[in-house]
């Protein structure tokens, strides 16, 4: 991939980004600062009052990650890896889930475990009235509707950031980020061009990285379990498999 091949897909990354944050709920506090302030405002303007704006620049997004998606697969063989994996970090790490709910729902049913120490397979986020998260929730009236492993890998995130929204935030993209690394790692190296296929596919660009869907956490445990299929590593391909499932 020639130099700047780079810039243009490190620009097109931040604008994603940018884009991101277009659909933002209003009350949604990540920092009490005014530059942040006035960027979220500016943003909320086009993505909740300048529709007819947004979706052309949503299609236009959408239209060049497909041409990139392209031009990869066309050039596998030069496409770096870690280029990828960095253009997948800035992605993970720093996009707002604009397009799916699911996300905070994720953080609190892990909360009310770690949190409020009780079990979110019998408690809904609207049995604590109080909790400030509530005012940007949504699905608030039922109970956690995952498998036990999806639970137990959000703990982590959960426990670790001791209830502060943007640490909470940051670790959970951070796994998500770090099990689609280890799945494009590992696809990668059984198969070029796959790997390239799977880290610049629009699919898993927008609903994996940006919107953080648990799906793709079962996708990249079935991926590893497949891996490990392929070196004859019978137990840890069922581990991986039955993880995966688990989700």
């Amino acid at each position: 991939m020639k130099l700047y091949h780079r810039v243009f897909a490190s620009i097109f990354t931040f604008v994603l980004i940018i884009y991101s944050f277009v659909l933002i709920d209003p009350n949604f506090t990540l920092f009490n600062h005014p530059i942040w302030t006035v960027f979220r405002n500016e943003l909320v303007k086009v993505g909740y009052y300048q529709r007819n704006t947004s979706s052309l620049i949503y299609i236009f997004i959408i239209a060049m990650l497909f041409l990139f998606h392209w031009f990869c697969i066309k050039n596998y063989k030069t496409v770096s890896f870690r280029f990828l994996a960095i253009l997948a970090f800035f992605i993970a790490i720093f996009s707002y889930p604009f397009l799916s709910h699911d996300f905070f729902n994720y953080l609190f049913d892990a909360k009310i475990l770690t949190f409020y120490h009780q079990n979110p397979y019998l408690h809904r986020p609207i049995d604590f009235p109080s909790d400030p998260w509530l005012r940007f929730m949504h699905w608030t009236h039922r109970t956690y509707p995952y498998g036990p492993v999806f639970l137990l890998l959000t703990v982590i995130p959960s426990f670790l950031s001791f209830g502060k929204l943007i640490v909470d935030v940051i670790l959970f993209k951070v796994v998500f980020f770090a099990l689609f690394l280890w799945s494009f790692h590992l696809l990668y190296k059984m198969n070029q061009k796959w790997g390239v296929y799977y880290a610049t596919n629009p699919l898993v660009i927008m609903e994996g990285l940006v919107n953080s869907h648990n799906d793709f956490v079962a996708l990249s445990l079935a991926v590893i379990g497949i891996f490990y299929i392929k070196t004859n590593d019978n137990i840890r391909a069922r581990i991986f498999l039955i993880l995966s499932g688990g989700i």
